[in-house]
């Protein structure tokens, strides 16, 4: 199996920021193409008495960090569609090789707008004092928008059909990374099952290697992303069991983070996550049928590894929420788990690592998200 390893190594980066529904939820007009033009400055709107933004004169350039992963597809929608630049928005695309670097670009002003994964580098550096802030959700455990899955070895469940979480006992599974929130996923389905870290082998292992190992029969199960989990579903090498929204629905994976300069420019930070929310719209809107889901492809297709539109057909949405918000009492109890592991040494105030009020004027722009009746998924 050993020729299937170059194509992972190049869709390394699509899954890694993947993954019901976030505590607050304020949504968008039926079609958020049909939303009134944003801005910083907002007067009142006389059709609706919704604020309408004003674009910036003159336009300002924002440096946004890019890694090619699908989870953008909703920023580069907006990029695409002509949403920033309504807004005075001239998008500088900064491209990077992994998330590793954005903390470090944003805290030393070389990037505006960023995103990370809910980890400990975030907690600690916010402790730190790093100048950095936590604006909106880039990826959650929605109901039936979760990518991060449980996977086991299709040879095994011809043997033993699964039953539960208890099936578990005895497997050896993988997570992408000991101390993060794919182990967090793994502890919590152990739990359900009744089990505890001493009935399973735990590996770490990036997602390109452990899809190699289960595809070698090195392993047995893993929690999993996409691409990987459905291709090597539809090659009959494993199954996905259930998605992660089952254990910690409504959890967040990862969020957009300002940097502090960017953030305190107040009117620009504004019509960004305008522009932002219009793209998870349209996002929404195309995987259940309200748009042309062609666009979601050709936008993965140009700014990512994954050119496949086949694939990029059958590979589940990743959750993002139409309104932005996240939980300050999940990443709270985030904060717990990576303290109790010793991974956090000095707890962070939540309060000063998430800032919503980006999200607050954006949704009173664009009003509450009419989500589509009847959802179709593209058949492509």
């Amino acid at each position: 199996m050993r020729h299937w390893l170059p194509l992972w190594l190049a869709l390394l980066l699509t899954a890694l920021a993947a993954c019901a529904p976030a505590a607050e939820r304020a949504a968008a007009p039926a079609s958020p193409a049909a939303a009134p033009a944003a801005g910083g400055a907002a007067t009142a709107s006389p059709a609706d008495d919704r604020p309408r933004a004003v674009p910036l004169h003159p336009p300002q350039r924002v440096r946004l960090a890019n890694v090619g992963l699908a989870a953008q597809a909703p920023t580069f929608l907006a990029l695409e569609q002509g949403y920033f630049r309504e807004l005075g928005i001239e998008i500088e695309i900064v491209n990077l090789n992994s998330t590793a670097e954005i903390v470090a670009l944003l805290s030393s002003d070389q990037l505006d707008v960023g995103f990370g994964a809910i980890a400990p580098q975030l907690f600690n550096a916010v402790a730190r004092g790093v100048g950095i802030r936590l604006v909106a959700d880039h990826g959650s455990n929605l109901p039936g928008r979760s990518t991060p899955s449980l996977t086991i070895r299709s040879d095994l469940l011809a043997q033993h059909p699964w039953t539960g979480y208890s099936d578990l006992r005895g497997l050896k599974v993988a997570v992408q990374q000991l101390g993060t929130l794919t182990e967090y996923y793994l502890e919590l389905m152990l739990q359900r099952g009744g089990l505890t870290r001493d009935d399973v082998e735990i590996v770490a292992l990036p997602f390109p290697d452990m899809n190699l190992a289960l595809a070698n029969k090195a392993l047995d199960a893993a929690i999993n992303n996409e691409p990987w989990a459905t291709q090597l579903e539809q090659a009959g090498v494993l199954r996905k069991i259930v998605y992660t929204d089952d254990v910690d629905p409504g959890g967040h994976v990862a969020g957009i983070l300002y940097s502090e300069t960017f953030a305190r420019n107040t009117p620009a930070a504004r019509n960004w996550m305008v522009a932002y929310l219009r793209g998870i719209r349209d996002y929404w809107d195309a995987y259940d049928g309200r748009l042309d889901f062609q666009r979601v492809i050709d936008v993965l297709q140009k700014y990512t590894p994954l050119k496949d539109a086949a694939l990029i057909c059958k590979i589940p949405p990743t959750g993002q929420n139409p309104a932005g918000y996240l939980d300050p009492a999940r990443l709270a109890a985030y904060q717990d788990w990576f303290v109790e592991r010793g991974l956090v040494t000095r707890r962070a105030d939540i309060s000063q690592v998430l800032d919503q009020s980006f999200l607050d004027y954006a949704n009173a722009v664009l009003g509450p998200y009419q989500p589509v009746e009847h959802p179709r998924r593209p058949s492509c």
